[in-house]
């Protein structure tokens, strides 16, 4: 196993990416499936320690594969908060950018079936594929005055504001990523 113990400083920073995301997430999930303000924090705390246990869970299983220059790389991050310089290999930044974006990827595809499961254990019926968002009198007004109809799907609804909610929320933990690393210099 890689670590058996990580540095405090990268449970704070889970803890604070966490926190983040579901702040992030609740308030789109609100407004893209308009759902009471509770419900949408339900959702988005469910959804993103639910993705949180899978991504680690699947990082633990995959460390293994992992080239040895790279996972001390990786060890030197996560415990002292820096690369090691004398052990940077050519392709570890295209190694990490790919990874980036395969857990966006990832992550996006664990909330969608979380969200599935989620709707599934509160309502007890599968959602179905033709149901058309529900929106509020106020909208609904405002498009009937623009004479534009909505007849999304609504897993295409679902999807999209997922999509939306995880863009958002990895854009604001690569701006805090950004900060820190600015910061440390």
């Amino acid at each position: 196993m890689l670590l058996l113990s990580l540095s405090l400083r990268t449970y704070l920073f889970q803890f604070l990416f966490i926190f983040v995301t579901i702040a992030i997430e609740a308030f789109v999930i609100h407004r893209g499936l308009r759902v009471t303000r509770r419900v949408s924090l339900e959702y988005a705390i469910s959804l993103n320690l639910f993705s949180t246990v899978i991504g680690w869970m699947i990082f633990f299983q995959l460390e293994s594969l992992i080239p040895p220059q790279l996972k001390v790389q990786l060890v030197s991050y996560m415990v002292s908060d820096e690369f090691l310089p004398e052990v940077q290999e050519a392709g570890s930044n295209t190694f990490l950018i790919l990874t980036a974006f395969l857990t966006f990827l990832i992550t996006f595809v664990v909330e969608l079936r979380g969200l599935d499961l989620l709707d599934f254990i509160r309502e007890g019926k599968k959602p179905e594929l033709s149901e058309e968002p529900t929106m509020d009198a106020r909208t609904r007004r405002r498009l009937a005055w623009m004479r534009i109809q909505v007849k999304a799907p609504r897993n295409q609804t679902r999807a999209s504001t997922i999509l939306l909610a995880n863009a958002c929320s990895y854009s604001v933990i690569s701006l805090v990523l950004l900060a820190r690393i600015l910061s440390a210099d």
